[in-house]
């Protein structure tokens, strides 16, 4: 049994040291592959499929605190298939970024590009792929960890 575990930690390791090294340098020109496992935050323009659903949660003033008082928002998710990594280009988090390596993520909010005139209403509860960048969160109106800004979206039959 302690022999299994060692091994186990071990390759762990092994795993999480291999992702952490990923020499990836030229983001502003590179494209993710649909659902990989690792991608990356902005500027670099991932491509990321799913299926879209709008859902209700607390908002100001205490989103939450005061489920009484607090006011009602509603947000579209993109459920993945597979949970996926979006990994920070950085090698040190300063005070006050939020684009920090997050792992096994499986719903991620989406929000139109800014300037975009996209909207998810009609592509709700359909699979589809989405084009844009990745931010981490950073505000009470931020309900996943990792929020996509969209800018391009195809429905998938």
């Amino acid at each position: 049994m302690k022999k299994n575990l060692f091994y186990t930690i071990i390759l762990s390791l092994a795993f999480a040291t291999s992702c952490k090294n990923n020499p990836k340098s030229e983001i502003t020109t590179k494209i993710e592959i649909a659902n990989q496992q690792d991608y990356y935050y902005e500027p670099t323009e991932s491509v990321i499929s799913g299926t879209i659903k709008s859902e209700t949660f607390f908002g100001p003033p205490g989103y939450g605190d005061n489920p009484q008082t607090d006011s009602r928002e509603d947000y579209y998710i993109l459920y993945l298939d597979n949970s996926i990594n979006v990994i920070s280009e950085s090698k040190e988090i300063e005070e006050g970024d939020f684009n920090y390596t997050r792992y096994n993520i499986y719903k991620i909010q989406i929000a139109p590009a800014f300037g975009s005139d996209i909207t998810f209403t009609k592509y709700e509860n359909k699979f589809i792929q989405l084009t844009g960048t990745f931010y981490g969160a950073h505000s009470g109106h931020h309900k996943t960890d990792v929020i996509l800004s969209v800018n391009k979206i195809e429905e998938i039959k």
